[in-house]
């Protein structure tokens, strides 16, 4: 479940609900930094209209920001930074359903988004109040006061196409600018006093009951003034740096909380030293002047009117632009249209700000038409704009209350499961930070209900809406709103389901033609393969047509060397003597002949039959097996020996280069040469001619594959594969070659892929010889460990070798190796079609989730079973240029942990037998395969 370290650990999170995935991709540029969180928190939260409307209360309105201070900010600072660290990795979207439920979780995002609706309105609203003080003539009617408003909103939505570094740069200026202006009513009530002017208020403590009063009456503006730093939740994930610079950074909400309460404080200190109560007509004539007051008008005149519209501009921007985020964290998770999740190369998410703006549009349209028809507002057109704005205010206050309500109580729901243990050790907060966290959130809880109820039962605008059709009106708007959510709070959820059925119909009507295509192209290359496979048996069989004594090189030929090896595997056994068999073939080759011709082709055979000869002596045999092999045959020797033997045989070819004359009188062309050497002996690897032919050649392979001369000694990998083959009652005559060239297709297309199937080919068998399986089930699992990823050939590389996360389309791609690899084993026939049904179910499930069929526990072969173990376990501990391995211990938990729904239970316990007591034989084979991998890197 839900999950977060203390440090720079990403949180883990499992939902039951599909579409909530995909949100990490989406993530926008990480560029705020702490200055950032300083204007944000600032510029979001300082509201100058709330001046008028707190300094009536006189002298008590300082406590009245203090105590506001403590019960508000505090509290919901110390838990929004908590829920900051929590959700920086996820978003409010995914923790917020996680902790609360689908329902309550939407109903919560609802909240959100209505909450900055109203406030992004409001403060457009408040906007063009210092353009009315300029311009009173211009705005006497709604409509005009709307289109202003319009006008203003188009304006914020172009500062939200900046790049959002510039942006907050010119916010932060103008951040700056607000806080002066607010600071200079502290100033002008200084200088006022300084003057020798007595103060308009009497700077006197007022008796308790009017201290009580005025308490209730003006706790709802106090919050609404304080209320705005919490939607930096909604961009805490695009704070620059890691999971502990975000820990750091954040610290300045506190250092932003601070400058507004002084702020506040200032400017209501300068109102209420200067401004007499009652002076003027309605709070917005107030604070202008004031400080023309002091300062006089000369100097405070329209310019700080423009400059108090350029600051609100700037709050309608943070708000536009956070709230914007929301809509398209929605859109990431499929809850709302993906393209609302749309983004530009600045990393803008456009359509989202856009739609934000549309409906904030549509909103304030609708309330300058709605409210003006109730005719609940007994005054003229001119104050209409200023009824509206109250109004809106109280309602814009009472929906934030609502949904930092949510948070608040999904907060203590969070702690209180932390408290009783349920969640993880590295996600839990510390039990005196967790009570002291628990504390603060319960108190702002206490403090938003108090907010919601006194904002509907005191007028904040008395005089023109009494208190009766305040409450009236302010109550039936929230209770129509709330039940417009719990009404809409599914839709999103449905419409995501609906939309993602779709999807996924067109995706799988999509995949079908795609696999149509594999299909055929498929077939294509089982022909062409076919084919290939024919030429090389007919060329074969040809060879073996041939006379004893090869007329190039006047060795022995195929013939003669398959006789010579049968009569000295029979007197190598009445001697009790070991025999070492070589197969030797020259190195690009075909590019000798290509450029210089097959005279100097002919030329090289014979310098490199002459040279192996003078290499093993009169005693050994050397023998042309055909094309560019050579066969050597050496009496009397260890592997050790032979080993060496082949080594020095190599050094004799490579360590000079042929001396070609192309005419007798012309200089000398000199060929490099090198060979490829190949190593079985008799009786260890057999003692047969055809055997022994076996796993010199296939050794000779591995040769080539690891980069060419070099000496590879046969080792179990190859017996496993004969065995497989050659003791099948049922098919006898299978052509190994078709074997090789299976092997050879999946060395060359992967190097990995290769020495992968061979290490998991010596797994599975010991955990099948652990299980006791018949004898003819365990040649199956091992031909199938062997090719169960040759369908990886169809695969592209830019899917196979990734470095980063797959994406669905990949994910479909890639889990098509399974049926690819069936199809092209079933093609190659014999033995291969028994084969092709355990490749085929490899990836099946015990759980029955697995792919490409869906099988449930003993439908699935025994033998894919086991396979599917080993390959996991190898899979997780091989390392990749692309992918980390993890540790055996690791690994060996993963399986544990997915028994009974990924694997069979019985074959993971024989695996984890198999894993404590691995015999030192299966060791040393699986140490021999990793170091052919690295040497196949190397080369």
């Amino acid at each position: 479940m839900f999950s977060q370290s203390q440090d720079t650990r990403e949180p883990q999170i499992s939902l039951p609900l599909p579409y909530l995935q995909g949100e990490a991709s989406e993530a926008l540029p990480r560029v705020l930094r702490g200055k950032d969180i300083i204007t944000f928190v600032v510029l979001i939260t300082l509201f100058m209209p709330a001046i008028p409307n707190i300094y009536r209360s006189g002298t008590i309105a300082f406590l009245y920001w203090i105590v506001g201070a403590l019960v508000w900010t505090v509290p919901s600072n110390a838990v929004m930074r908590w829920l900051y660290l929590r959700i920086q990795r996820l978003g409010y979207v995914i923790w917020g359903v996680h902790v609360a439920g689908r329902r309550w979780g939407m109903l919560s995002l609802f909240s959100i988004w209505l909450a900055g609706i109203f406030a992004t309105t409001v403060l457009l609203q408040s906007t063009i109040l210092p353009l009315l003080h300029l311009f009173p003539n211009w705005f006497l009617a709604p409509i005009y006061q709307a289109l202003c408003m319009v006008v203003v909103l188009a304006l914020a939505t172009v500062f939200c196409f900046l790049r959002l570094r510039l942006l907050f740069s010119l916010l932060g200026v103008l951040t700056i600018i607000y806080c002066a202006l607010f600071l200079s009513l502290g100033l002008a009530g200084v200088l006022w006093l300084l003057r020798g002017h007595a103060s308009a208020v009497p700077l006197v403590w007022p008796p308790l009951s009017a201290v009580e009063f005025k308490f209730s009456e003006l706790f709802g503006p106090v919050l609404w003034a304080l209320v705005g730093g919490e939607a930096l939740a909604l961009m805490v994930r695009e704070i620059k740096g890691t999971a502990e610079s975000v820990r750091k950074e954040t610290r300045m909400i506190w250092v932003g909380s601070a400058i507004v309460l002084c702020c506040y404080l200032a400017a209501t200190f300068g109102t209420v030293v200067v401004v007499p109560l009652n002076t003027y007509t309605f709070p917005r004539s107030v604070v202008i002047p004031a400080l023309n007051s002091v300062f006089g008008e000369n100097i405070f005149g329209d310019v700080l009117i423009f400059l108090l519209f350029l600051c609100r501009v700037g709050t309608s921007v943070i708000l536009l632009l956070s709230f914007s985020r929301l809509a398209y964290r929605m859109a990431c998770i499929r809850i709302m249209p993906e393209r609302f999740a749309r983004k530009n190369r600045s990393g803008i998410p456009y359509n989202a700000i856009i739609a934000q703006a549309i409906v904030i549009f549509c909103t304030f349209l609708v309330l300058y038409t709605l409210l003006p028809s109730l005719h609940v507002f007994s005054v003229r057109p001119v104050l209409l704009l200023d009824m509206l704005f109250s109004v809106l205010q109280a309602i814009a206050l009472i929906v934030w209350l609502v949904a930092m309500l949510q948070v608040f109580l999904f907060v203590i729901i969070a702690l209180t499961g932390e408290l009783r243990g349920e969640s993880t050790a590295e996600g839990r907060t510390p039990k005196r930070e967790a009570l002291v966290l628990l504390g603060l959130a319960i108190l702002g809880c206490l403090t938003a209900l108090t907010g919601i109820a006194t904002s509907l039962t005191h007028s904040w605008v008395s005089p023109w809406v009494p208190m009766p059709h305040w409450f009236f009106l302010v109550t039936g708007i929230t209770l129509l709103l709330g039940i417009l959510g719990l009404l809409t709070a599914d839709i999103p959820y449905v419409s995501a389901a609906v939309s993602e059925l779709r999807r996924l119909h067109q995706r799988e009507v999509e995949l079908r033609a795609r696999l149509q295509d594999a299909y055929n192209e498929q077939r294509v290359l089982v022909q062409q393969q076919q084919e290939l496979i024919a030429d090389v048996d007919r060329l074969y069989r040809e060879n073996a047509r041939a006379a004893l004594t090869d007329p190039v090189t006047g060795l022995p030929n195929h013939r003669a060397v398959l006789n010579r090896l049968d009569r000295d595997i029979q007197e190598s056994k009445q001697r009790h003597e070991q025999l070492g068999f070589l197969f030797v073939d020259i190195d690009h080759f075909k590019q000798i002949n290509d450029r210089w011709g097959h005279l100097a082709g002919d030329a090289v055979l014979r310098e490199v039959g002459q040279r192996l000869q003078q290499g093993v002596g009169e005693n050994n045999f050397v023998g042309r097996y055909g094309g560019e092999e050579f066969a050597v045959i050496v009496w009397n020797v260890d592997m050790q020996q032979v080993a060496e033997i082949a080594e020095r045989l190599r050094w004799a070819i490579a360590s000079r280069p042929f001396q070609w004359n192309v005419e007798a009188e012309a200089a000398a062309t000199e060929i490099s040469l090198s060979a490829s050497f190949g190593v079985a002996v008799c009786p260890v690897h057999g003692s047969e001619a055809k055997t022994l032919i076996q796993y010199a050649d296939s050794a000779m392979y591995r040769a080539k594959n690891s980069g060419r001369n070099r000496v590879c000694i046969a080792d179990e990998d190859e017996r496993a594969i004969h065995m497989a083959l050659s003791t099948s009652e049922r098919f006898e005559t299978v052509d190994e070659r078709t074997t090789q060239a299976l092997l050879a297709v999946t060395s060359v297309r992967d190097p990995y892929l290769y020495v992968h199937s061979r290490r998991v080919m010596i797994l599975a068998d010991a955990i099948a010889v652990e299980m006791k399986r018949p004898a003819d089930e365990v040649r199956l699992l091992q031909l199938a460990a062997l090719f169960h990823d040759i369908g990886k050939v169809g695969i592209p590389d830019s899917i196979l070798h990734k470095p980063g996360p797959l994406t669905d389309e990949e994910w479909k791609m890639m889990r098509r190796h399974a049926e690819l690899g069936s199809q092209i084993l079933a093609q190659a026939g014999g033995i291969f079609v028994l084969v092709a049904g355990i490749v085929r179910a490899h990836h099946e499930r015990w759980d029955g989730k697995g792919y490409p069929d869906g099988l449930v526990r003993e439908e699935i072969p025994f033998p894919a079973r086991i396979l599917a173990v080993a390959d996991a376990y190898d899979a997780m501990t091989f390392p990749r240029v692309c992918r980390k391995s993890v540790s055996s211990h690791e690994a060996c938990q993963e399986i544990v942990r997915c028994a009974g729904s990924q694997f069979d239970p019985a074959v993971v316990q024989a695996f984890l037998f198999v894993m404590r007591t691995a015999s030192p034989q299966v060791i040393q084979r699986l140490h021999s395969v990793t170091a052919g991998y690295g040497t196949l890197q190397n080369g």
